[in-house]
C-alpha cells in the first residue's frame, strides 16, 4: 500500500511539474503574441498620425528655369551696346562731327603710295584710349573714288593734318600707284606754324606709327623731327616763311601758288574750304 502510495505522489509530481512548464511556456508566448499585436498597433498609429500631420520640411532653393526664347529686353539692350560700340571704333570721317581748323594750309605734295599702304590708310585708326592720342580717320570716297585722311588729335578732337589721296589709276600712265595729292594742315597752333615740308613729315611718322604703313621712297624719320621747334615759327613774324613754297590757305592765296596745285588737289581743297566755312558759321 505504501509503495502505490508512493507511486501515486511520484506521478502526481511529475504531472504538476509537466503542467507546470506547459503553463509557463503558454504564458510566455502569450506574451510575446501581445507584445508583438501591440508594437504592430503603435506603428500603424505612428504612421497614420505622420500622414495627418506631416512634419514640416526644410524649403529648397530652387534654381530658375533656363528658358530657351532670348529675353526681348535684353536683347534688345544688347543689340543697342553693340551698335554704340561699333560707332564708337568706327574710323570713318563724319564731315562737321570736329571742329574747323582756325587756319587751315593746304600745299601739293604728288607722293606715290604703295597699294599696301594705301590700303593701310583706307583702314584708318580709332583710338581706345588716352594712350593711343592720335584719330586716323577715313573720308568716303568721292566720286572720282579720292579720299582724305584725317589726322586728329584726340583729347582735343581737332584736325591736325588732312592727307587728300588719289586713287590707284585705271592705266599705267602715271606710275600705277595712287598718291598723296597734297597735304592741309592746321597753321596755327596756338599761334606757332610750321612749313609743308614739316607738316609732311609729322604726318608721315603719324602713318607709319600708327597705320604700320612703309613710304618706302621717303627716308626713316628720327623722333627729334616731329615737332621740331627749329621748324616753327611765331605767327605774324617777318622771317616766318611757313606760307611759301607753295602753300596756300584754304580760304584764298596767291595765283602763283594756286597754278602749282594739282587740279584734283584743287577740287578736294575748295570742297574742305566751303566745309570749313559752313562749319565755322
Amino acid at each position: 500500500m505504501e509503495e502505490v502510495e508512493a507511486r501515486i505522489e511520484e506521478t502526481a509530481a511529475e504531472l504538476r511539474d509537466e503542467w507546470s512548464c506547459s503553463i509557463d511556456d503558454m504564458v510566455t508566448g502569450v506574451k510575446i503574441e501581445i507584445e508583438d499585436y501591440v508594437r504592430n498597433e503603435l506603428q500603424d498609429a505612428q504612421e497614420m498620425t505622420s500622414h495627418n500631420n506631416p512634419e514640416p520640411k526644410e524649403p529648397k532653393t530652387e534654381l530658375p528655369t533656363t528658358d530657351n526664347e532670348p529675353d526681348v529686353e535684353e536683347d534688345a539692350t544688347s543689340d543697342v551696346a553693340e551698335v554704340e560700340m561699333k560707332a564708337w571704333l568706327s574710323t570713318k570721317y563724319k564731315p562737321g562731327s570736329k571742329q574747323p581748323m582756325k587756319k587751315p594750309l593746304t600745299a601739293p605734295w604728288g607722293l606715290a603710295i604703295s597699294d599696301p599702304d594705301l590700303e593701310k590708310l583706307k583702314v584708318g585708326f580709332k583710338s581706345q584710349s588716352m594712350d593711343d592720342k592720335w584719330d586716323l580717320l577715313v573720308e568716303d570716297p568721292d566720286e572720282a573714288g579720292g579720299t582724305s585722311v584725317h589726322i586728329i588729335r584726340n583729347w582735343l578732337q581737332l584736325d591736325w593734318y588732312i592727307l587728300h589721296i588719289s586713287p590707284r589709276p585705271t592705266s599705267n600712265d602715271d606710275g600705277g600707284s595712287a598718291k598723296i595729292l597734297g597735304i592741309t594742315w592746321e597753321g596755327d597752333r596756338n599761334g606757332l606754324q610750321c612749313g609743308a615740308e614739316q607738316a609732311q613729315k609729322e604726318a608721315v611718322m603719324l602713318c607709319r606709327g600708327w597705320l604700320g604703313c612703309e613710304f618706302e621712297t621717303l627716308p626713316q624719320y628720327s623722333s627729334e623731327v616731329f615737332w621740331d621747334h627749329s621748324a616753327y615759327v611765331k605767327l605774324g613774324e617777318p622771317e616766318g616763311q611757313a606760307g611759301s613754297n607753295g602753300v596756300s590757305s584754304t580760304a584764298g592765296g596767291a595765283d602763283e601758288a594756286r597754278e602749282e596745285v594739282d587740279p584734283r588737289l584743287r577740287l578736294h581743297v575748295m570742297s574742305l574750304g566751303s566745309r570749313y566755312w559752313n562749319e565755322s558759321q
